[in-house]
């Protein structure tokens, strides 16, 4: 499903979202990995967050939006070495 995207005044893109909690989902990953896909697509992106659609969990995809079989989601990513 196509999600519509929140404003960019949006306060929720300056918030520290909470980590997505696998123990007690609060919504099917697979079908938020999924939607943030095709909305990632319609918009012809190169990534999107889920807060970024008004959920403030920490997850996003990423890809190429012409291959949608590459598009990889991340739930609660961490940065160990840079």
């Amino acid at each position: 499903m196509i999600l519509d995207l929140v404003k960019s005044n949006d306060p929720i893109l300056r918030q520290k979202c909470e980590p997505f909690d696998f123990e007690n989902p609060p919504t099917d990953p697979f079908k938020l990995a999924e939607d943030l896909a095709e909305t990632m697509i319609a918009n012809k992106g190169v990534g999107l967050s889920a807060c970024q659609i008004g959920l403030p969990y920490r997850v996003f995809v990423v890809g190429d939006y012409t291959q949608p079989d590459d598009i990889v989601a991340m739930f609660n990513p961490r940065i160990v070495d840079y």
